[in-house]
């Protein structure tokens, strides 16, 4: 076999170590924006819900790993998790290619482009729970391309098991059951009432943490629908097929795709889709399979990072890339120019910032705009390299200097830094009030809701602060109050009175 010769397993080796010495040099040490604080919240206190937002096999892996490795803070020790699931997100790829494609050069190149995505990329330096699935991803494809190649049916019940965790993970990964109903359709004839039976088992086995917080859920709330519904997106499916400028977000997702792969790989991955119908084998039916619901939900979810929900529909592209790479695996010139062009994505993410197209196209992002004054969505988003970001720790410590015992403060960028780690975890500034307003762009009743409670606060004598963000949406309703600037490092509060 092609593993087998000394210069395959030099490169199989290479594999492990290249992605995990990319992300270790890029990876964040301190805190990042948006879901990282409340990730590390439910992994610290293992906190397990049936809230979709809540992401339990990562939650228990990661309360595991915070007390095995007694290496630098929280956020740190978890931020290298990530980085370790990316990694091995890399490298099984690499593998999976290699066992789809036979061919161990295109099967480099393949791992190599999904290496360098922005997504992964990015997900692999920043406290985030999707490369744990990218990694349950790439273990169900090996597995699957194992089973199909060997006939064993052990690696059928290996990707079973690999599912059933990526649904305790992430309920997205439920739309992977088209493609495994494909599969035993298609081998029915070689899976026996046992061999089905023991598979149901391994994905039982797989979904026991999801099932453990259904019924948790259930208890709570004593009711079916409510617990469903907390499971399937709660209020975040009113961003699924909304009613938003389609062309704008249809656009943006092939953007997204292009800024994937921004090389001459992007050429071979629609070369190797239209294989993947002509030609039909097993595999490729199963990656249809997988990738046409990914693809559907995920262009249909409207949301600023929809590079991350968008994530599956890469890691499950890197072996399409390899299948049409497969194409010009005998002719070492191209794929020598195709391997030099996997350096464009290198220069395109650290220089994106001073892309002036790109930049207006971020800045259409709705949640783009109401953050622009508190940091650049650009660089922060779209530069997957967070080896040298501080922005969030130096801010929350210049404020805790500045504001006053028991002071009240509203900010809908920091709110989660502060409240989950900061107080509840590191125990700095407790006395601060700081609560979690991200329904404040929900609805009227909330903005209302919060403007009262900021009036009864001046009118007890309490000192308040207020972010850019939520005075530009409370102005309205604070008429009668007066505020003043107060300058914290690099940007700007405001003290009402």
């Amino acid at each position: 076999m092609i593993r087998d010769s000394l210069p395959a397993r030099r490169l199989i080796q290479l594999f492990w170590i290249l992605p995990l010495a990319l992300y270790a040099a890029t990876m964040a040490r301190t805190v990042g924006y948006a879901d990282a604080a409340l990730i590390l919240s439910n992994a610290y206190h293992l906190y397990i819900s049936a809230w979709v937002n809540n992401h339990n096999l990562f939650s228990i892996l990661g309360w595991v790993w915070i007390r095995l490795l007694p290496l630098g803070s929280e956020f740190f020790r978890l931020n290298l998790l990530s980085m370790l699931f990316g990694a091995g997100t890399v490298y099984v790829i690499f593998l999976t290619c290699l066992s789809y494609t036979g061919r161990l050069w295109v099967s480099a190149i393949a791992a190599t482009a999904l290496m360098l995505s922005q997504s992964l990329w990015w997900h692999s330096t920043m406290l985030e729970v999707y490369t744990l699935n990218s990694l349950l991803i790439a273990l169900i494809l090996y597995s699957v391309s194992r089973y199909i190649r060997t006939a064993q049916k052990r690696w059928f019940f290996a990707a079973l098991f690999f599912w059933g965790l990526g649904v305790s993970n992430h309920v997205l990964m439920g739309l992977f059951f088209p493609a495994f109903l494909l599969l035993v359709v298609i081998d029915r004839r070689q899976l026996s009432f046992k061999d089905l039976a023991l598979g149901f088992g391994f994905l039982v086995i797989g979904l026991s943490i999801f099932i453990f917080a259904f019924l948790k859920g259930l208890l709570r709330y004593g009711s079916l629908m409510a617990v469903l519904d907390l499971q399937t997106g709660g209020h975040f499916k009113s961003l699924m097929f909304a009613d938003v400028p389609r062309l704008f977000w249809r656009l943006n997702y092939l953007f997204l795709l292009a800024y994937q792969y921004p090389s001459l790989v992007l050429v071979f991955l629609f070369c190797g889709a239209y294989l993947l119908i002509a030609k039909r084998q097993r595999f490729d039916l199963f990656l249809v399979a997988a990738l046409i619901p990914q693809i559907i939900w995920s262009a249909n979810y409207f949301v600023w990072d929809m590079y991350a929900f968008a994530l599956p529909v890469y890691v499950l592209s890197a072996p399409v890339i390899g299948r049409g790479l497969a194409l010009v695996a005998d002719r070492r010139k191209l794929l020598v120019i195709c391997s030099v062009s996997l350096l464009v994505p290198v220069f395109l993410y650290k220089n994106i910032q001073r892309i002036a197209p790109v930049r207006k196209v971020v800045y259409h992002y709705p949640d783009a705009e109401k953050v622009k004054d508190i940091f650049d969505p650009v660089k922060y988003f779209m530069d997957p390299d967070k080896s040298r970001f501080t922005a969030v720790d130096q801010f929350v410590k210049a404020l805790f200097d500045v504001l006053p015992q028991n002071a009240t403060l509203y900010d809908d960028v920091h709110d989660y830094p502060i409240h989950y780690y900061y107080q509840q975890i590191r125990h700095e500034r407790t006395d601060i009030n700081c609560p979690i307003t991200w329904t404040l762009f929900g609805g009227d009743q909330d903005v209302v809701r919060i403007a009262e409670d900021i009036k009864r606060r001046i009118s007890r004598g309490e000192p308040v602060y207020v972010s850019q963000i939520v005075l530009r949406v409370i102005e309205s309703l604070l008429q009668d109050q007066k505020s003043r600037e107060v300058q914290v490092y690099d940007q700007t509060l405001y003290q009402v009175y």
